[in-house]
């Protein structure tokens, strides 16, 4: 499963679009044709509320992760959820969509408008091979993001903190996706786990790491962002939530 998160806290690292989207009339099953397609993961989630994060006018938002040389970002919809997802024919390009850098550009986002419920798909090309993201329910109306703080604990244990949470008023998630960012935004590490409870930087419950390069490390004595999405089964986010924390 494909999965990954964001939303409204992010605040701090995303602007407003000010593009003006349109469906056009390429179809995702038109736009494969000819194009080897990879067998390897994109990772990507939606998460949104009823009136718009923050008053946005593109409350929703497509996240997903682009591996180093990715190129050429698409993103995908269907009119409504009444269709099978895996149907490449029932999705049309959506244009214009302005692109925001997500932890200063380790994710990505599209932003769209909450109008009504569907399934979207991210792609994306590496090389000569197109990546595409598992369909993406997009459920603002009947299951807005929650964004309390209250659902996340977190033991400030020196350089080794640890951090807890619970599911929030869905029941439905199947993995959650932790972050943990400088303050100004630069991603450290990025981790998913089954569980509702992960500790910096242990990896023993830890189903996929999206790091790249070194071991991660946090210093003494200075202050950082911990970022819980917890996602369910279709990709939608049901829980969004950063929380600042101090190590010593």
């Amino acid at each position: 499963m494909d999965v990954m998160r964001f939303c409204s806290l992010l605040i701090g690292l995303l602007f407003l679009t000010g593009a003006c989207s349109k469906i056009g009339n390429q179809k995702l099953e038109d736009y494969l044709v000819n194009k080897p397609q990879s067998e390897e993961w994109l990772i990507a989630c939606s998460a949104g509320d009823k009136e718009g994060f923050n008053g946005e006018d593109f409350p929703v938002s497509v996240f997903f992760y682009p591996v180093p040389g990715a190129t050429d970002y698409r993103y995908f919809e269907s009119r409504n959820t009444d269709i099978d997802p895996m149907d490449f024919s029932a999705y049309k390009e959506v244009e214009n969509l302005q692109l925001d850098d997500v932890f200063n550009g380790y994710l990505k986002r599209f932003r769209v408008e909450s109008s009504k419920e569907r399934y979207g798909i991210v792609t994306y090309l590496v090389d000569d091979s197109v990546r595409i993201s598992d369909p993406i329910i997009l459920q603002s109306k009947s299951k807005p993001t929650e964004t309390s703080s209250d659902l996340v604990s977190i033991t400030e244990n020196g350089i080794t903190p640890s951090f807890s949470w619970e599911d929030g008023t869905q029941k439905d998630n199947v993995i959650y996706f932790q972050v943990i960012s400088e303050t100004d935004g630069d991603l450290i590490s990025g981790t998913y786990t089954t569980d509702r409870f992960w500790t910096f930087y242990d990896l023993s419950n830890v189903v996929l790491d999206i790091n790249q390069g070194n071991l991660p490390e946090i210093e003494a004595g200075k202050s950082y962002n911990f970022t819980l999405m917890s996602v369910n089964d279709d990709n939608w986010v049901n829980v969004a939530v950063t929380v600042p924390f101090q190590t010593f």
